[in-house]
């Protein structure tokens, strides 16, 4: 099935070399962007110098009507020749820059960015936010950096009682992402089909998706309890995106259903994590293991399922009949006690009143005993992906997970608000699925505090990539005690 979406969504293209003009380099930035769902570009020109001679001779190539040029304001040369065009946007991120575009073209309506870092810088372009309503104009912030002084804060942005419209499409950037991550698996990347099984005459419905990393024992539970379905084996298939485990997983998966005479549709992808070029790739990678899990994907409706849990035989068949009616899907989650976990039971040994329990309980209670997910306060935060389905054509045109997330938390939350946005129908299946609880699993290895410290960058990124009150009010506690107290203290004598 074709991964390209019908939702705008922007491949970054950045000049930084006379090389990236040439044509073999485009094609392979083409390739790329296709190859993560990306229909249009934004040339971001605003960091290189180029003649309006190479500029022009570049952009008439390869400029489309849908795609953005970003260009600095100190570029006045550049930008006069270019503002004819309306896909142009100019990065602004202080008031003399504002003066310099707006004097390229008097009285013409103008695509400005706001993208102000520091505080003084925050304050001038509100001011001609409000008064410039004769622009288009979208706000872009970054992280706060502690190395830049009054560099702008989550508190400061929230602070101001407006709305900072942001350009749909545009993916936050990850300032803080190290250089050689990375962030979106290429069709060079050194990961490659182990071992797939096929049913003959196959017309798979609907994908099971299982991100997996390091978790051979439960992995191999989970997908026997799929193999067990109650649903023709034809119409489904399961597609394990494996990150870089080094703990056998693949084997051990491959020897168990070779023997089975009872074959069903199941494909094994393996994503190292050292790339030869890049070097070590030790970042959290669940997001994109599922990103790359829906490309090998038939079928209309997708199901992420995660390594560690047991569904009962009409998990498939249930999910179907729910997806035919409602937007985003999700289950009940009830986490096995980890003694009993560690002896890998079936699901139909685990009683769930004695077996079990709900992790934060005072919050997912809430959901997994509600009578209408949607009416419950900002009920898009209870998006999880631990077992979630939504429609194939809604995940591409939503933009899948971002790839910016590169630790723990909110990717999935992130997609759930993108789903609201394009007012999808949000439903609780109330058919429980038990988790195989394993703390050494864990990213943050059940401890609260670590759980908080990856927590508040992501928060961060998830506010960043909306600028909404609403999450910024949710997620406060992640977000108001930002700045470090030796940057405080720098700040008050600048």
């Amino acid at each position: 099935m074709s991964m390209k979406s019908s939702y705008n969504s922007y491949y970054r293209y950045q000049l930084q070399a006379l090389d990236d003009l040439l044509p073999e380099t485009f094609e392979r930035r083409k390739k790329k962007a296709l190859h993560n769902n990306k229909d249009h570009f934004f040339f971001d020109i605003s960091g290189f110098e180029l003649t309006n001679e190479q500029l022009q001779m570049f952009l008439k190539m390869y400029l489309k009507p849908e795609d953005l040029v970003f260009l600095a304001p100190q570029k006045s040369a550049l930008a006069a020749a270019l503002s004819a065009h309306q896909a142009v946007y100019y990065y602004v991120q202080s008031e003399s820059d504002f003066t310099q575009v707006t004097a390229l073209k008097p009285g013409e309506k103008l695509n400005l960015i706001f993208n102000p870092v520091t505080s003084k810088n925050m304050k001038a372009l509100v001011k001609i936010f409000i008064a410039a309503k004769d622009h288009n104009i979208y706000w872009r912030f970054l992280p706060y950096n502690p190395a830049l002084p009054k560099s702008l804060t989550l508190s400061e942005i929230n602070s101001y009682d407006m709305k900072f419209p942001v350009l749909p499409g545009l993916e936050i950037y990850n300032s803080h992402a190290p250089a050689h991550y990375e962030l979106q698996p290429q069709p060079s990347s050194p990961y490659s089909i182990r071992w797939k099984l096929t049913v003959p005459n196959s017309n798979p419905k609907i994908s099971v998706i299982i991100p997996t990393y390091n978790n051979g024992l439960f992995l191999s539970n989970v997908i026997w309890h799929l193999a067990q379905q109650d649903f023709p084996k034809e119409q489904y298939e399961v597609i394990i995106a494996d990150d870089g485990s080094t703990d056998n997983s693949c084997e051990i998966i491959e020897e168990l259903f070779s023997k089975m005479t009872d074959k069903f549709n199941i494909t094994y992808i393996h994503w190292p994590k050292f790339h030869p070029k890049r070097g070590e790739q030790k970042f959290f990678r669940s997001g994109l293991a599922r990103n790359l899990g829906s490309r090998y994907s038939s079928g209309e409706y997708l199901l992420f399922l995660d390594s560690d849990m047991l569904v009962p035989k009409n998990f498939i068949t249930t999910a179907l009949s729910s997806l035919q009616n409602y937007g985003v899907i999700q289950f009940q989650r009830f986490h096995i006690h980890q003694e009993i976990s560690k002896s890998n039971p079936s699901y139909e040994t685990v009683k769930v009143s004695s077996d079990t329990y709900i992790e934060e309980k005072h919050y997912w209670s809430s959901l997994f005993y509600c009578n209408d997910w949607q009416q419950l306060p900002q009920y898009w935060k209870y998006t999880c992906t631990y077992a979630l389905g939504l429609k194939k054509k809604d995940f591409l045109d939503i933009g899948m997970f971002k790839k910016y997330y590169i630790s723990y938390g909110f990717e999935d939350t992130d997609l759930g608000y993108e789903a609201h946005k394009r007012n999808l129908k949000f439903q609780l299946v109330k058919l429980p699925l038990l988790h195989l609880t394993a703390y050494d699993q864990m990213q943050y290895k059940n401890s609260f505090s670590k759980r908080v410290k990856l927590l508040k960058v992501t928060a961060e990124l998830f506010y960043l990539q909306h600028i909404d009150k609403e999450i910024f009010n949710l997620l406060g506690d992640y977000l108001k005690m930002q700045k470090p107290f030796k940057s405080a203290i720098r700040d008050l004598f600048s």
